[in-house]
């Protein structure tokens, strides 16, 4: 017999899993596995008269329970199925599967209005802020509006709520509820200015902000 190492059998054994779709039966992978060790012979492939499996099939069955004790092999898998894990996948140079990669977060749509109405106060020259709270009974706000990074009080004070649009007074500084409605077809930029904006300023506005 000229096996090699069991050490020497993991690798492959993952990388031929892997490449059958992150699962295979043992019977599909025996050969497999062989086909990386030219030093094999046909009786180390061989089942011996009697036996259930061959020399061979008894060695990567041996390796398989090292990897499923390293975490690199799915303990938890079907029985009769070999599965690799996204700790195995790593072992061999291979990106997490589709299953278990996480999206990306995207941020909610509140908070894209907020960032949006913060860009539109910079484009107009006032000094934003977000999260701030005032007046005495401790409200916070969205966004808040400064003529100058200095001046105590805001001359608007944003709200950005779901549902509706109406104008409205904060602590005797103007207040507008930005919408979240998901009907509106036009740019988001563009409805911001819409509602927030007056109506000489937009131009200076929309020539200040990149479109969306």
């Amino acid at each position: 017999m000229s096996f090699p190492m069991q050490k020497d059998i993991e690798e492959p054994l993952l990388r031929e899993i892997a490449q059958r779709g992150g699962e295979a039966r043992p019977n599909e992978l025996f050969e497999a596995v062989a086909r990386h060790f030219p030093q094999l012979t046909e009786a180390d492939l061989k089942i011996p008269h009697g036996a259930v499996y061959s020399p061979w099939s008894t060695r990567v069955h041996n390796v398989r329970a090292v990897l499923v004790h390293k975490g690199e092999l799915n303990k938890s898998a079907p029985r009769g199925v070999w599965r690799i894990t996204d700790k195995g996948r790593q072992r061999i140079g291979l990106p997490p599967s589709a299953q278990t990669q996480v999206p990306p977060e995207t941020p909610p749509h509140h908070e894209v209005l907020k960032q949006k109405l913060v860009e539109i106060g910079k484009a107009l020259g006032y000094h934003t802020s977000t999260e701030e709270v005032l007046g005495p009974v401790g409200h916070r706000h969205d966004v808040l509006w400064r003529p100058g990074p200095y001046k105590k009080d805001p001359s608007h004070v944003i709200e950005v709520c779901e549902g509706e649009t109406r104008l409205r007074r904060v602590t005797n500084c103007p207040s507008v509820i930005a919408s979240e409605a998901k009907q509106s077809r036009s740019p988001l930029t563009s409805r911001l200015l819409r509602h927030f904006v007056p109506r000489n300023d937009r131009r200076q506005a929309t020539l200040a902000m990149t479109n969306e």
